[in-house]
């Protein structure tokens, strides 16, 4: 019988929809899916695995890296050390003056009657140092006028102003060798901040 139906589309009853499946075969579509979710498990295994041979690849690689890095860090320590020892070394050996030019400027302002007993080089305040010089003198009354002419001689020549920023009397003392006055004497010479 053929049925007419003459509602409109959107007042006419619809049938729910079926989804009519086919003759599938249980068996079949079971063990299939035991295989996939079998197949599906290995996978999963198999990434598991090499993801923990990755790790464990990952942290040998880190342990290298560590002991290298701790080498490296003690090299460069090692390399700073020397380089500091260098610099010590080049400062050392870097001549701001040369003795010999020193003690022939002093030998040429000596004066009559004045002998050296000593000479030294001591630090002093402020990173600074020191030419010590010690003597004695001997003349008849005519001591300190002896000092006084030295110490001039000092303070004119080039080369120790050039190195000494003042030459200053120290000390001064007497004493009696057999008839003779002799004074004991103790010059101090400052050297330039650029010179010591």
């Amino acid at each position: 019988m053929i049925e007419i139906n003459l509602l409109p589309e959107e007042l006419r009853e619809k049938e729910p929809s079926r989804i009519v499946l086919p003759d599938i075969p249980i068996k079949k579509t079971a063990v299939a899916a035991i295989g996939i979710f079998a197949a599906i498990q290995i996978l999963l295994f198999v990434f598991a695995f090499y993801q923990r041979l990755e790790l464990f690849a990952t942290r040998r690689e880190i342990q290298s890296l560590t002991l290298a890095n701790k080498t490296i860090a003690a090299e460069k320590s090692e390399t700073a050390a020397v380089q500091a020892k260098l610099k010590q070394i080049q400062v050392l050996t870097t001549r701001k003056f040369y003795w010999a030019s020193l003690l022939n400027a002093v030998s040429d302002s000596m004066t009559r009657g004045v002998w050296l007993r000593n000479l030294g080089v001591e630090p002093a305040a402020q990173n600074s140092r020191i030419l010590k010089m010690e003597g004695s003198v001997v003349g008849a009354g005519q001591e300190t006028a002896y000092v006084g002419k030295f110490i001039k001689e000092l303070k004119a020549h080039p080369l120790l102003g050039e190195l000494f920023s003042e030459i200053q009397l120290s000390t001064m003392n007497q004493k009696k060798i057999k008839e003779f006055d002799v004074y004991d004497f103790t010059l101090v010479c400052a050297f330039r901040k650029d010179k010591a």
